[in-house]
């Protein structure tokens, strides 16, 4: 793919980089919680290791799930298979590490981090203060209410607030300590495809570009007052 990985484009890696928008984000969630669907249903495939650095991108951003070298077909019976739990630390779902069992859900809780990363910008283990998981720096933040100081700062503020919550809230069900708590692919693709809806239209009714004679400093409306407080 012409333009890298997720991976390289959060983190500024990529020559030609800039940062995504939330838009932007939520089109390449969506495009790969679609691959990862059809991986589930059509191929009856578990990826093992959902992460950005396999998520690469078109030209247009398209988004394309990569790298099935830890892929297992997961078998048609009613148990669990049981596979030795591979993948990459900061997206192991607990749960498959604790049993070491696994199914689709084990992707979703992998993919419940991507969707954090989107975000926050941050790394699966966030370092800003001390290491700790960013599911878990994500949920006491919500609970501070700070919805805001959650958002990657490399988007500066231009976001459909409720939009970006609702990402939240689905991270959070995909990150559930059970999978048995957690969304299918379905859902989740449904979901952003949603939360994006909301987005375009935020943006089609209210994004200032740069050349707005609206007199707001630097084209960002604020967006103190919008959405809704963290639960």
């Amino acid at each position: 793919m012409p333009f890298g990985s997720l991976h390289d484009h959060l983190r500024g890696k990529f020559e030609t980089s800039r940062a995504l928008n939330w838009g932007e984000r939520l089109r390449i969630a969506h495009d790969a919680a679609q691959g990862l669907h059809y991986l589930h249903t059509g191929c009856n495939i578990i990826h093992r290791d959902v992460k950005t650095s396999n998520i690469l991108l078109g030209s247009n951003l398209e988004a394309k799930i990569a790298d099935f070298g830890l892929s297992k077909v997961s078998g048609n019976n009613s148990s669990p298979p049981t596979f030795s739990v591979v993948g990459t630390l900061g997206y192991i779902d607990p749960e498959s590490h604790r049993t070491q069992s696994l199914n689709e859900k084990s992707d979703v809780y992998s993919f419940g981090v991507v969707l954090l990363e989107l975000v926050t910008g941050e790394l699966p283990v966030v370092t800003r203060r001390d290491r700790v998981h960013i599911v878990e720096h994500v949920k006491g933040e919500l609970a501070r209410g700070n919805i805001d100081e959650i958002c990657d700062k490399n988007m500066k503020g231009e976001y459909d607030t409720y939009s970006v919550w609702k990402v939240l809230d689905l991270a959070m069900r995909c990150t559930a300590e059970t999978a048995a708590q957690r969304p299918k692919m379905a859902e989740v693709a449904s979901q952003l495809d949603e939360s994006l809806q909301v987005e375009l239209t935020w943006r089609s009714k209210n994004f200032l570009t740069e050349s707005s004679n609206s007199g707001v400093s630097g084209g960002v409306l604020s967006l103190s007052s919008m959405g809704p407080s963290a639960r």
